[in-house]
């Protein structure tokens, strides 16, 4: 089964997770590229994750002032490591935007966001984040979560490269959190 792509890496060092209208989204993700892309060629630099993020939400925001034209309908995580460290940020279709340490978008988003709030620590391993990203995920998907169904991108801090996990590494994940 093919899974619908939901997870995008923006630059090396930032990728976003959307929901929404996919077709609104991947715009939105597009002009996120270009921009990133277009920082880079000009400063030398990765793009800073908070001006990548605002810079979105501009776009998004200009949707919601003209007559004629629909608003955007997709909300977009940014996360990353950029100079100043991890950088999480939700860019909402209004064009406003927040940081966060932790956050969820869509479907089961308020059961996710409160095991967050409970089970989140700055100082987690990536395995850490991995393992309580799925437990969220079986909290809020009916059934069995199979590791050809679900994408987990990675961005580790000593590489600071973004990374899709494979589904043999998903499936590992899954087997650890199953054990207990």
């Amino acid at each position: 089964m093919n899974v619908a792509q939901k997870l995008f890496q923006i630059d090396e060092h930032v990728g976003a997770a959307v929901a929404g209208l996919m077709g609104d989204a991947r715009i939105l993700v597009d002009q996120a590229r270009i921009y990133a892309q277009a920082n880079r060629l000009t400063y030398d630099e990765p793009v800073d994750i908070e001006i990548l993020s605002k810079r979105v939400g501009d776009i998004a925001q200009l949707y919601t002032q003209h007559a004629g034209v629909r608003p955007f309908g997709a909300s977009i995580i940014f996360a990353g490591i950029d100079k100043t460290g991890s950088r999480v940020f939700l860019s909402e279709p209004s064009g406003a935007y927040w940081g966060f340490k932790a956050v969820a978008i869509g479907a089961g988003a308020d059961t996710v966001k409160s095991i967050l709030e409970k089970e989140y620590r700055e100082d987690m391993t990536l395995e850490e984040g991995i393992m309580l990203a799925l437990k969220c995920l079986s909290k809020v998907i009916e059934g069995k979560i199979e590791p050809n169904k679900i994408k987990i991108a990675v961005i580790p801090a000593e590489t600071k490269k973004f990374r899709m996990l494979a589904w043999e590494e998903i499936e590992g994940y899954l087997k650890k959190l199953q054990q207990g």
